[in-house]
């Protein structure tokens, strides 16, 4: 699909069995689009099986609603709250990064179901051995995320609540106080925030400690005989050799940590592809893209663009300095897609990335990888993306600078 994306810029079509895919790849285009077509394409249906009407694949009408209603969720002051649960799991990570991150494995599926022309028709998909394995998958979520709504609800029985500060909470209260919700959509939204939330960040996580291992440059400066982390320098600035955990505060001077993530992010789109529906015949460049027909933005694609990046495969997060990322055009740069149907939890996300990565590269150095740069790194376009040969890395405890 990548091939056919370049091939055909900056409109192109695409016959997938008998869905008409038009792909685009100018970043003007994306704008428009995305604010236009709010709709999933049709191939987001695929993933109800498993996430239910929730944010990510909930038709137009249903979205908005509990947009809205979730929007209270995220505001800053209960994204603060959840520094203390943040610095905790990224002590937990920091002892065992012996393990790898592991994506979950109902993302492939789907990703298969996606790109399979003769899987687009649900009789077909019904009969093969994937569809019975993600069945499987999908009770097994499912009866998890109940057992936690159901664990909460009990806690939260008799309880004051006035005050929320938990998205499960809330979502509680707008379902069994407010009558507002259905239990149905609470497991709904609960299964969507997980399946995006983990997975999500632990692929990033996974992505920038490589090009962590690969652009020494970036890590390690030679200064008389001290090898020591650009990155690291800055960590220095903010903690010193003192091991206390990190603080709200310290968030906002880690800005070239956040640079170094959004760069990660450039290169690695978790989301590689976006998907609209395109509701009613729209003129673009004197193109009709017909009723009926599914949107794909390749946003991988876009993000290695040499005519809006420059050398496009180095890993530079000077990028993102200010100066330098106002001259990168709107639709060109969507991590977490783009607004009004983008991520509600990008905040949630970057804040929880900039803790964890802090906490590891302060207690560990990562030397080596199996890449020697970012183009060896082939990557699978599914649901989410991926690396397709691992992300084999070494690290070593860091030593205290004296």
């Amino acid at each position: 699909m990548m091939e056919i994306c370049d091939k055909y810029r900056p409109i192109g079509k695409l016959w997938l069995g008998t869905q008409l895919m038009i792909i685009v790849t100018k970043p003007e285009h994306i704008h428009l689009l995305t604010k236009t077509f709010l709709g999933k394409a049709k191939q987001y249906d695929f993933m109800k099986q498993g996430l239910g009407n929730g944010l990510l694949t909930a038709p137009v009408e249903i979205w908005k609603f509990h947009r809205k209603a979730i929007n209270h969720s995220f505001n800053e002051n209960i994204l603060n709250s959840y520094m203390e649960i943040f610095v905790k799991h990224a002590k937990i990570l920091t002892n065992k990064l012996e393990k790898d991150f592991v994506g979950i494995r109902g993302s492939e599926i789907i990703g298969h179901r996606f790109l399979h022309p003769l899987y687009q028709f649900d009789f077909v998909w019904d009969l093969c051995a994937l569809s019975k394995e993600l069945v499987q998958l999908t009770r097994y979520t499912f009866t998890y995320v109940t057992q936690i709504v159901a664990r909460k609800k009990a806690q939260n029985h008799g309880k004051n609540q006035t005050e929320t500060k938990n998205f499960i909470s809330y979502l509680m209260k707008l379902t069994y106080e407010k009558l507002t919700w259905t239990e149905k959509e609470l497991v709904d939204e609960v299964q969507t925030m997980m399946a995006a939330g983990a997975d999500t960040t632990a692929l990033i996580e996974s992505f920038f400690m490589l090009m962590m291992a690969i652009h020494q440059e970036i890590q390690v400066l030679f200064h008389i005989f001290l090898i020591i982390d650009k990155i690291h320098q800055e960590l220095l600035a903010i903690f010193g050799n003192d091991d206390r955990n990190v603080i709200l505060d310290d968030l906002a001077q880690m800005a070239y940590l956040e640079r170094a993530i959004k760069e990660t992010m450039r290169l690695f789109p978790v989301g590689p592809v976006l998907g609209r529906c395109i509701d009613e015949d729209f003129v673009l460049d004197k193109c009709v893209l017909p009723n009926g027909s599914s949107l794909i933005i390749p946003v991988a694609l876009v993000h290695r663009d040499p005519s809006i990046w420059k050398n496009p495969l180095k890993f530079d997060p000077d990028r993102f300095l200010p100066e330098e990322f106002e001259k990168i055009p709107r639709g060109a740069y969507m991590p977490f897609s783009l607004p009004p149907r983008n991520c509600i939890g990008s905040k949630f996300a970057v804040m929880s990335m900039k803790v964890t990565l802090s906490t590891i590269l302060r207690n560990i150095r990562v030397v080596s990888c199996q890449y020697n740069s970012v183009d060896e790194i082939k990557f699978g376009v599914k649901v989410l993306i991926s690396a397709t040969n691992g992300y084999g890395i070494t690290l070593q405890h860091r030593l205290k600078e004296i």
